[in-house]
C-alpha cells in the first residue's frame, strides 16, 4: 500500500460576512518531506472552498490532481517545495516541505541479502543481482542497477575481479565464484544504480559466504 503524504489547509471564514480576513490554519499528518524524483501523493483541502475551485500550484517540480483533495507532487531538484492554495487569484494558504533524495536501496541476489551464507547450488542457479527500496520505504521507488564486479580471494593476498554491465551475472563472474571453497566470500561490489530521478550512485557491496 502507498504511503499518503497528506497535509490539510483549513480555511476558517469570520462569522462576520462582510469581513475580509481568512484565518488559515496548517495541519501535517506526517513529516514534512516530499521525496526526488518520485510520485508523492498528498491530500490537500479548504473549508468552505471546493476543489474545483482551488488553485494548487508549487515552487519546484510539478503537481496533477487525481480526484477531490488527492494530488500527486513529483519535486525537482531544490531542496524544498513550496505548495500555494489560491482561490480567484488570491493565496490564502501555503505550505513548505523539504525535500530528500530516495533513500539508498537493498542490495540481494535472489532472496538473500548482505551478509547470507549460500550453497554452491543456489550460485549456479540464481544469475540477477538486485536493488529494491528498503523496508518502512512505502512510496513506490525504482533502482536499476547498470554495472557490478564480482571480487574473490583467488590465492593468498591475491584478489581477482570481474566486472560486467547490467544486474545479469556474466559468464566470466560465474568461473570465479564456481572456484570458491566453503567458507569463501564472494563480494558483488561497484555496484552503480540509477534511481527514479536520474542520479547515479555506488551502492553498499554484497556479501555472500560460501557454505
Amino acid at each position: 500500500m502507498k504511503m499518503k503524504f497528506a497535509f490539510l489547509i483549513l480555511i476558517a471564514i469570520s462569522s462576520f460576512c462582510f469581513s475580509q480576513d481568512k484565518k488559515v490554519v496548517v495541519s501535517a499528518t506526517k513529516l514534512n518531506v516530499l521525496y526526488r524524483g518520485i510520485e508523492n501523493p498528498v491530500e490537500l483541502g479548504a473549508e468552505g472552498i471546493s476543489s474545483d475551485k482551488l488553485i494548487v500550484t508549487i515552487t519546484n517540480g510539478t503537481i496533477t490532481k487525481k480526484t477531490g483533495t488527492d494530488y500527486v507532487i513529483v519535486p525537482g531538484a531544490g531542496d524544498s517545495v513550496v505548495v500555494i492554495l489560491s482561490e480567484n487569484k488570491k493565496v490564502i494558504g501555503e505550505k513548505v516541505f523539504r525535500v530528500k533524495n530516495v533513500p539508498e536501496p537493498v542490495i540481494g541476489l535472489c532472496d538473500k541479502t548482505n551478509g547470507s551464507i549460500v550453497s554452491r547450488t543456489f550460485l549456479s542457479t540464481c544469475n540477477d543481482i538486485y536493488a529494491k527500496k528498503p523496508p518502512g520505504f512505502e512510496l513506490e521507488s525504482n533502482y536499476t542497477i547498470l554495472s557490478f564486479s564480482v571480487s574473490v580471494i583467488d590465492s593468498p593476498g591475491v584478489v581477482k575481479i570481474e566486472k560486467t554491465k547490467g544486474n545479469h551475472i556474466s559468464a566470466s563472474q560465474a568461473s570465479l565464484i564456481a572456484k570458491q571453497e566453503s567458507g569463501e566470500q564472494i563480494v558483488f561490489t561497484d555496484i552503480l544504480v540509477e534511481y527514479s530521478d536520474g542520479r547515479r550512485a555506488i551502492a553498499q557491496p554484497l556479501i555472500l559466504t560460501l557454505d
